[in-house]
Protein backbone atom coordinates (compact mmCIF):
# COMPACT_ATOMS: atom_id res chain seq x y z
CA UNK A 1 0.00 0.00 0.00
CA UNK A 2 2.74 2.70 0.65
CA UNK A 3 4.23 1.90 -2.53
CA UNK A 4 1.20 2.78 -4.29
CA UNK A 5 0.72 5.37 -2.76
CA UNK A 6 4.31 6.78 -3.33
CA UNK A 7 3.49 5.89 -6.89
CA UNK A 8 0.47 7.83 -7.04
CA UNK A 9 2.42 11.29 -5.29
CA UNK A 10 5.20 10.65 -8.13
CA UNK A 11 2.60 10.57 -10.85
CA UNK A 12 0.95 13.78 -9.40
CA UNK A 13 3.71 15.84 -9.33
CA UNK A 14 4.74 14.50 -12.62
CA UNK A 15 1.66 15.59 -14.07
CA UNK A 16 1.49 18.81 -12.07
CA UNK A 17 4.67 19.43 -13.22
CA UNK A 18 4.03 18.65 -16.79
CA UNK A 19 0.91 21.21 -16.73
CA UNK A 20 2.59 23.74 -15.21
CA UNK A 21 5.30 24.17 -18.06
CA UNK A 22 2.46 23.66 -20.62
CA UNK A 23 0.35 26.50 -19.26
CA UNK A 24 3.62 28.92 -19.06
CA UNK A 25 4.80 27.92 -22.34
CA UNK A 26 1.46 28.76 -23.51
CA UNK A 27 1.63 31.86 -22.29
CA UNK A 28 4.61 32.80 -23.56
CA UNK A 29 3.60 31.18 -26.85
CA UNK A 30 0.70 34.11 -26.66
CA UNK A 31 2.86 37.18 -25.18
CA UNK A 32 4.90 36.17 -28.57
CA UNK A 33 1.84 36.39 -30.18
CA UNK A 34 0.66 39.77 -29.14
CA UNK A 35 4.50 40.99 -29.90
CA UNK A 36 5.49 41.47 -26.16
CA UNK A 37 8.99 39.77 -26.04
CA UNK A 38 9.80 41.06 -22.82
CA UNK A 39 6.90 39.09 -21.10
CA UNK A 40 7.47 36.18 -23.58
CA UNK A 41 11.22 35.50 -22.53
CA UNK A 42 10.07 36.29 -18.63
CA UNK A 43 8.02 33.36 -19.16
CA UNK A 44 10.41 31.17 -21.31
CA UNK A 45 13.49 32.18 -19.95
CA UNK A 46 12.78 30.26 -16.35
CA UNK A 47 11.51 27.06 -18.48
CA UNK A 48 14.40 27.05 -20.60
CA UNK A 49 16.61 26.99 -17.59
CA UNK A 50 14.53 24.00 -15.99
CA UNK A 51 15.79 22.20 -19.08
CA UNK A 52 12.41 22.65 -21.33
CA UNK A 53 13.82 22.18 -25.10
CA UNK A 54 10.89 24.41 -26.39
CA UNK A 55 11.59 26.95 -24.01
CA UNK A 56 15.71 27.04 -25.02
CA UNK A 57 14.79 27.26 -28.78
CA UNK A 58 12.56 30.13 -28.26
CA UNK A 59 14.73 31.66 -26.06
CA UNK A 60 17.37 31.20 -28.56
CA UNK A 61 15.22 33.07 -31.41
CA UNK A 62 14.63 35.89 -29.02
CA UNK A 63 18.27 36.62 -29.30
CA UNK A 64 18.99 35.63 -32.10
CA UNK A 65 16.46 38.02 -33.63
CA UNK A 66 17.07 41.10 -30.91
CA UNK A 67 13.44 41.50 -29.76
CA UNK A 68 12.95 41.82 -26.19
CA UNK A 69 16.91 41.79 -25.70
CA UNK A 70 19.93 42.94 -27.30
CA UNK A 71 20.78 40.77 -30.10
CA UNK A 72 23.18 38.43 -29.41
CA UNK A 73 24.26 35.48 -31.85
CA UNK A 74 26.28 34.44 -28.78
CA UNK A 75 23.55 33.74 -26.23
CA UNK A 76 21.34 32.89 -29.01
CA UNK A 77 23.84 29.72 -29.54
CA UNK A 78 23.92 29.12 -26.12
CA UNK A 79 20.30 28.43 -25.94
CA UNK A 80 20.48 26.33 -29.46
CA UNK A 81 22.85 24.36 -28.57
CA UNK A 82 21.34 23.12 -25.19
CA UNK A 83 18.04 22.69 -26.87
CA UNK A 84 20.10 20.80 -29.64
CA UNK A 85 21.98 18.60 -27.52
CA UNK A 86 18.07 17.36 -26.59
CA UNK A 87 17.45 16.30 -30.04
CA UNK A 88 15.70 19.22 -30.68
CA UNK A 89 15.71 19.30 -34.80
CA UNK A 90 15.12 22.96 -35.13
CA UNK A 91 17.82 23.61 -32.99
CA UNK A 92 20.01 21.11 -34.07
CA UNK A 93 19.90 22.97 -37.68
CA UNK A 94 20.06 26.21 -36.00
CA UNK A 95 23.77 25.04 -35.20
CA UNK A 96 24.58 24.23 -38.75
CA UNK A 97 23.74 27.56 -39.55
CA UNK A 98 25.75 29.24 -36.54
CA UNK A 99 28.73 26.92 -37.92
CA UNK A 100 28.02 27.55 -41.32
CA UNK A 101 28.15 31.37 -40.79
CA UNK A 102 30.07 31.83 -37.71
CA UNK A 103 27.68 33.50 -36.18
CA UNK A 104 27.41 33.09 -32.69
CA UNK A 105 29.72 30.00 -33.20
CA UNK A 106 33.43 29.21 -34.44
CA UNK A 107 32.44 29.34 -38.34
CA UNK A 108 33.40 25.75 -38.60
CA UNK A 109 32.08 23.41 -42.24
CA UNK A 110 32.33 20.27 -40.27
CA UNK A 111 30.37 20.81 -36.90
CA UNK A 112 28.02 22.44 -39.56
CA UNK A 113 27.41 19.04 -41.13
CA UNK A 114 27.21 17.13 -38.13
CA UNK A 115 24.19 19.17 -36.88
CA UNK A 116 22.63 19.12 -39.97
CA UNK A 117 22.91 15.68 -40.38
CA UNK A 118 21.47 15.45 -37.32
CA UNK A 119 18.21 17.82 -37.91
CA UNK A 120 17.85 16.31 -41.35
CA UNK A 121 17.93 12.86 -39.67
CA UNK A 122 15.39 14.48 -37.40
CA UNK A 123 13.31 15.14 -40.78
CA UNK A 124 14.26 19.08 -41.03
CA UNK A 125 13.78 20.18 -44.07
CA UNK A 126 16.29 23.06 -44.29
CA UNK A 127 18.93 20.53 -42.81
CA UNK A 128 17.96 17.79 -45.75
CA UNK A 129 19.01 20.13 -48.31
CA UNK A 130 22.21 21.71 -46.48
CA UNK A 131 23.00 17.60 -46.02
CA UNK A 132 22.22 17.37 -49.86
CA UNK A 133 24.23 20.48 -51.07
CA UNK A 134 26.91 18.88 -49.27
CA UNK A 135 26.87 16.07 -50.70
CA UNK A 136 26.72 17.08 -53.99
CA UNK A 137 29.69 19.82 -53.95
CA UNK A 138 31.75 17.60 -51.83
CA UNK A 139 34.26 19.78 -50.24
CA UNK A 140 33.13 18.98 -46.43
CA UNK A 141 32.56 15.07 -47.13
CA UNK A 142 33.43 13.10 -49.97
CA UNK A 143 31.49 13.55 -53.36
CA UNK A 144 28.46 11.11 -53.50
CA UNK A 145 25.88 11.77 -55.76
CA UNK A 146 24.00 9.10 -54.31
CA UNK A 147 23.40 10.90 -51.01
CA UNK A 148 22.79 13.91 -52.73
CA UNK A 149 19.90 12.59 -54.67
CA UNK A 150 18.59 10.50 -51.48
CA UNK A 151 18.38 14.21 -49.38
CA UNK A 152 17.61 16.43 -52.32
CA UNK A 153 14.63 13.95 -52.82
CA UNK A 154 13.40 14.27 -48.96
CA UNK A 155 13.72 18.01 -48.77
CA UNK A 156 11.69 18.33 -52.23
CA UNK A 157 9.04 16.14 -50.97
CA UNK A 158 8.74 18.78 -47.79
CA UNK A 159 8.62 21.74 -50.62
CA UNK A 160 12.02 23.46 -50.33
CA UNK A 161 12.54 25.71 -52.62
CA UNK A 162 15.64 24.53 -55.80
CA UNK A 163 15.48 21.12 -54.10
CA UNK A 164 13.58 19.20 -57.12
CA UNK A 165 16.35 20.67 -59.38
CA UNK A 166 18.97 20.09 -57.84
CA UNK A 167 17.68 16.21 -57.61
CA UNK A 168 17.22 16.40 -61.05
CA UNK A 169 20.85 17.78 -62.12
CA UNK A 170 22.37 14.70 -59.80
CA UNK A 171 19.84 12.26 -61.76
CA UNK A 172 21.64 13.85 -65.21
CA UNK A 173 25.05 13.24 -63.88
CA UNK A 174 24.47 9.49 -63.00
CA UNK A 175 24.51 6.50 -65.06
CA UNK A 176 21.20 4.71 -64.91
CA UNK A 177 22.03 2.18 -62.50
CA UNK A 178 23.51 4.75 -60.29
CA UNK A 179 19.73 6.45 -60.33
CA UNK A 180 18.07 3.02 -59.62
CA UNK A 181 20.43 2.45 -57.16
CA UNK A 182 19.57 6.02 -55.41
CA UNK A 183 16.24 5.79 -55.36
CA UNK A 184 16.33 2.15 -53.50
CA UNK A 185 19.18 4.22 -50.92
CA UNK A 186 15.87 6.56 -50.62
CA UNK A 187 13.47 4.54 -49.93
CA UNK A 188 15.24 1.92 -47.15
CA UNK A 189 16.40 5.68 -45.76
CA UNK A 190 12.91 6.57 -45.79
CA UNK A 191 11.72 3.25 -44.04
CA UNK A 192 14.36 3.66 -41.45
CA UNK A 193 13.57 7.03 -40.45
CA UNK A 194 16.02 9.19 -42.17
CA UNK A 195 18.55 7.09 -39.97
CA UNK A 196 21.88 5.33 -41.60
CA UNK A 197 21.95 7.20 -44.87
Amino acid sequence: MKRLFVLFIFVLTFWSSTSAFSDGFQKGTEAYDRGDYETALKVFKPLAEKGDADAQFNVGLLYLRGQGVTQDYNVAVKWFRLAADQGYTKAQYNMGIAHNRGAGAKKDEKASFHWNKLAAEGGHAGAQFQLAYAYAVGEVVPHDLLRAYIWFSFAAEQGVDNAAGNRDYAVEQMSASQVLEARKMARECKENNYQGC
